[in-house]
Parts: C-alpha cells; structure tokens; sequence
C-alpha cells in the first residue's frame, strides 16, 4: 500500500492518522475530522481502502461473535501446537526481546504454531455466519448508529446542514442514484405532513453504500423523521422478505418516553430504515414511503 503523504498547503490533521480512520470506521468523526479527513482522501484516495479495511473488520468481528463456538478438532489441535511447545523454563523480557532468543530452533516452532494460531482465528472470524446473516451484533450496531445519527441531525443544526447538505428534492435524486445504485422511490411524503429537508452520504453498518433523508412537520410542530437507505446486500435475508416490514422501539433510559420507533423493510435493492418519534407520526409516512403492511419484530 501506497504511504500517505502529507500536503503541506493543508492544516494538520487534527489526530494521527490510524486514529483517525479508525473513528472514520466506527462513524465517530465530528464535523471538524469529517473535514479534515475529506481533505486529506483528496490528497491521497487510496486510504479510503484502509477505511473500508477496518469497516469490514468490525462486521465480520460482529458476525463472528454471534456465531457459535469453534469446532471442537480445530480448537483441539490448536491446544495441542501449544502444549507441545510449553517448557518448564519459560522467559520473559528482557531475554524475549532479543533476536538470538527467537532464532533459537524451538523458538521458531513457537513462531510456527502461533501464527497458525491467527491464521485459524482468521478463518472463523471469515466464516459466513450460516445462521442468520443479520446477527445480533450486527442489528444492534445498526439500530444504535441509526439513532444516533438521527438525534444528532436534529440537536444541531450545524450538523445537519453540514453533513445532508443536499437540500432539493431534484438533487437529491440524482446524488442517491450515485450513492447507492437507485434512488430510492418515494423521496417527498408532503402527504404525510412532512418536508424533506436534506440529503447527504453516510456509512450504515453492515456494507453496502448508504444515505439519509431527514424531514421536517410541514406545520412546525413536532419532531423530524429521518429515512436511511441502503444498498441490499442480503443482510434481511435470513428475518425479512420484500413484503415484511419489521418495527421495534429503540428504548431511550435517558427519557421518560418509551423511545423511538424504527421500521425497516427492503424494495428493489434498498433497504429502507425510518425513525420516528412516535408510532402514530409513522404511520402516515410508512404509507407515503410505500412500506409492506405486514409487521414484523425488530
């Protein structure tokens, strides 16, 4: 992989660089990183590779927590490369730190088993989860993300117009036909009371390119609702058909009210996901969005 190589016309970054694409990875950035790191991918694209990278890491991290544990021959065999290797004169720094400790014969069948050992942890964690391809940890990655992105957009203003800063309807179109393949269906629900109000990119867990439409009461009064759209690449498939739609409360401990709802349901290679304040304020929308009647739990 190509070194990064700084502008010198640009203000530093605001962190070192691996902690910034870690945050980038985890959708953690603020306003100013999500800058700074927009500018330094201009200067040198090839570390979006290093993004996705630690993305996909922590997806197949997440499946693979949710699968069940290790065959029992590979975890025995594993057992076995050790204690074979195991002496009664084991050692630790500073005689570990020397070259000469490691070039010794049994060190090296040490070296051996141990990086048998990473390869097989990397072979479960690559394992496709066979059981149900949107896993625990995966849905709740996502269902977290979802709400916060969401809450954020509508407790500062600054965000939100920084990151949806696609504001036309028209735009919008096009812009989400380049993010994701296809726009998505339905952008207005003006007939649900709501307006659209921006447009903008973001990274839902779980692969597959995404966005995010918030919209506003068109009579001011009330919450926003925001729909996030994905690239469909079979994560329902195991809990949900194009004519299901699952809804479930993202319970708030920090509020007196039950919490937010969330819908999900997938059309023509998207998934859609709104979020809403209420149950009542959901159903006109899902009807506008063009949402499958049949409910299924989150």
């Amino acid at each position: 992989m190509t070194d990064s190589i700084p502008n010198p016309d640009r203000a530093p970054l605001p962190m070192d660089l691996a902690t910034l694409i870690r945050c980038a990875a985890d959708d953690s950035l603020s306003l100013e990183q999500a800058d700074a790191l927009r500018a330094h991918l201009a200067d040198n694209p090839q570390d979006q590779a290093r993004i996705d990278f630690e993305r996909g890491l922590r997806d197949a991290t997440a499946k693979a927590m949710n699968t069940g544990a290790a065959p029992a021959e590979l975890r025995q065999s594993i057992e076995t490369m050790f204690a074979e290797q195991q002496t009664a004169d084991t050692v630790g720094p500073p005689e570990t730190k020397s070259h000469s400790y490691w070039s010794q014969p049994r060190r090296v069948g040490a070296i051996a088993a141990l990086i048998l050992f990473a390869f097989s942890v990397v072979l479960i964690i690559q394992r496709p989860n066979q059981s149900n391809g949107w896993s625990a940890g995966l849905s709740q990655r996502v269902v977290s993300w979802i709400q916060t992105e969401h809450n954020k957009c509508c407790d500062s203003d600054k965000y939100r117009e920084k990151k949806l800063n696609v504001v036309t309807v028209a735009d919008a179109q096009e812009r989400s036909r380049i993010d994701l393949g296809a726009a998505p269906t339905h952008i207005q629900i003006e007939n649900a009371g709501y307006k659209f109000v921006g447009y903008g990119s973001c990274h839902i867990p779980g692969g597959g390119a995404s966005g995010q439409i918030i919209y506003a009461p068109i009579n001011g009064v009330g919450e926003p609702v925001s729909l996030f759209v994905q690239q469909d690449n079979g994560q329902l498939d195991s809990v949900a058909t194009n004519n299901d739609c699952i809804e479930g409360i993202i319970a708030d401990r920090s509020k007196a009210d039950p919490g937010d709802q969330l819908y999900i349901w997938r059309r023509d290679g998207l998934i859609y996901y709104l979020i809403t304040c209420t149950q009542n304020k959901a159903k006109p929308c899902l009807t506008s969005l063009g949402a499958p009647d049949n409910r299924i739990s989150l």
